[in-house]
């Protein structure tokens, strides 16, 4: 991993966003009353996933599903 300084940035940055939804996930969950709170955890998850979708995307190298390059 030493040898691929992006990609040891690329896996931080997912790491920490997943750290990010996971919480916001457990706020919602602490607040199963609160539709206003579920719905704030809901746009903060989505904006996060959509975060680290575009990071992986324009990393070099990666493929979509098909195995096709994205970039």
């Amino acid at each position: 991993m030493k040898e691929n300084p992006d990609l040891v940035k690329l896996l931080e940055a997912v790491i920490e966003g997943l750290a990010v939804i996971h919480g916001w996930a457990e706020f919602a969950l602490l607040s199963p009353q609160s539709p206003l709170v579920q719905e704030q955890a809901l746009k903060a998850i989505k904006l996060t996933a959509c975060q680290l979708a575009r990071l992986i995307q324009h990393y070099p190298g990666s493929c979509d599903a098909d195995g096709e390059p994205m970039s």
